[in-house]
């Protein structure tokens, strides 16, 4: 049997992480089989729609380099790959449900739905009525389903009501077009999230009734936040372009995705796709949910930004920089008070976790810092002016001389510790804490050291 898996958004927003972790393992499962992955965009709700979600979702799937063989517009062999333009093909499957008793008609009156147990196409044709159609889901009886990650499961067939498959606009539900669908595109593995489980079946039942063969069903645990609910909006984010836009690497959220519910035999941590494609094994999924951890992801992220060359850091935050609003960088070229970029990234990339903290960094040191009133506190202090009159009388002088000025205050003052560092760093960066003082002036530049320093009179 040739191995065929689907992905199968909804284009009601922007891709989810937890949509990202289906793709991925349904991309990975097919290509360690030599098998196809399809993708089919599910627009069945037409009121939920929001417009272009369905290009930006393909969009980034490409960009994370999942890659599908057939889909909307490529590869059409069972198309189309979009639902809202198969209506006539779920209408014939729906039409021989009706014919055979397995389905029926409810008429809509306002708010009620009046059944109509016998069908006739004249009675259908001659109503102007809307109307939705009903499954019959057979109450006599338990039905065991089998899902290669949780086993057997049982269903009590008396506590499902009749669903709606086809809605009163026309359009399937999502119980309906994805049973048609996957038959019709020959998908032998449907691999899916949890919440679906319940829905499972109704699906199985669709199968039945029109003897066709089931796929192999895969239920993958919920994604929850760390309080054990499920992961939602409210407490950060869940979007893939979330992260993006923060500044996570692709292969760094592709790699932490892959950990969302699956462990390798080892405990390596740090998987590329290639890497993927040998070690991922749907047999090691666990059952229980997966707890999104960003402190992980923020881990994950870090260790491949310092696995990169300086060059290749430069350039992954230059275009991180260019691709937002604020382009920083590519303002502030030319410009006479100019850090020494090179050392600046060369100095944070072992030190932070994505590229929005090191933008907001080079923020602090390109910008004169804002001082809140309690650091003005700690600047007034006479040690504190003490310290500060003190380099600025022996400023400038050589970058490999700041370790001397230091000592030299220290033994001239008898100052030292934070009473020595924090005043000067507060004018230089607008933090108590932060790079040492001999890495703030390299590079700021003695120039824009000394006039930060000069400006320390305006803040008390």
């Amino acid at each position: 049997m040739k191995i065929r898996t689907r992905f199968a958004p909804s284009p009601t927003g922007f891709l989810h992480i937890g949509g990202l972790r289906t793709a991925l393992y349904n991309f990975i499962y097919a290509k360690q089989n030599n098998g196809e992955f399809i993708l089919r965009i599910e627009d069945t709700d037409q009121k939920r729609i929001i417009e272009s979600a369905a290009e930006k979702i393909i969009q980034d799937l490409l960009g994370f380099n999942i890659k599908f063989d057939e889909g909307p517009n490529y590869n059409e062999h069972y198309g189309p790959y979009i639902q809202s333009k198969r209506l006539n093909i779920y209408k014939k499957y729906y039409m021989e449900l009706l014919e055979q008793n397995k389905a029926y008609i409810c008429f809509v009156d306002g708010e009620d739905l009046i059944p109509e147990k016998k069908f006739s196409k004249a009675k259908l044709k001659m109503k102007e009525t809307p109307f939705v159609i009903k499954l019959i889901i057979p109450k006599e009886k338990e039905l065991l389903a089998n899902d290669e990650i949780r086993g057997k499961i049982k269903f009590n067939l008396s506590l499902i009501d009749n669903p709606i498959i086809i809605k009163s606009d026309g359009f399937p539900t999502y119980h309906f077009a994805n049973v048609i669908d996957d038959h019709c595109m020959k998908i032998s593995h449907v691999i899916r999230g949890e919440e679906w489980l319940p829905s499972l079946p109704k699906h199985i039942i669709l199968y039945n009734y029109f003897n066709w063969q089931l796929p192999k069903f895969m239920h993958l645990p919920l994604l929850l936040n760390p309080d054990k609910s499920k992961l939602s909006k409210r407490q950060g984010d869940v979007h893939v372009e979330d992260f993006l836009n923060k500044g996570y690497l692709i292969d760094a959220i592709l790699n932490y995705v892959a950990l969302l519910g699956w462990h390798p035999k080892n405990n390596n941590e740090i998987f590329s796709l290639k890497d993927l494609y040998k070690h991922f094994s749907i047999n090691r999924v666990q059952k229980s949910g997966a707890i999104f951890d960003i402190k992980k992801l923020n881990w994950i992220n870090s260790s491949y930004i310092k696995k990169l060359s300086l060059n290749q850091f430069k350039n992954y935050a230059i275009a991180f920089d260019a691709a937002s609003t604020n382009n920083y960088f590519e303002n502030s070229r030319g410009n006479s008070d100019q850090i020494n970029f090179n050392l600046f990234c060369d100095y944070f990339k072992d030190k932070i976790s994505n590229l929005t903290e090191l933008w907001d960094n080079y923020i602090i040191f390109k910008h004169f810092p804002k001082i809140s009133d309690d650091l003005k506190k700690i600047i007034n202090l006479d040690s504190s002016q003490k310290v500060i009159n003190f380099w600025i009388n022996h400023l400038p002088l050589p970058l490999d001389s700041i370790d001397l000025l230091i000592s030299k205050t220290k033994n001239e003052l008898n100052i030292q510790g934070k009473d020595l560092f924090f005043p000067l760093r507060i004018l230089l960066i607008g933090k108590t804490h932060g790079p040492d003082l001999h890495t703030i002036i390299n590079l700021l530049g003695l120039t824009e050291t000394l006039k930060r320093l000069k400006a320390y009179e305006k803040t008390r």
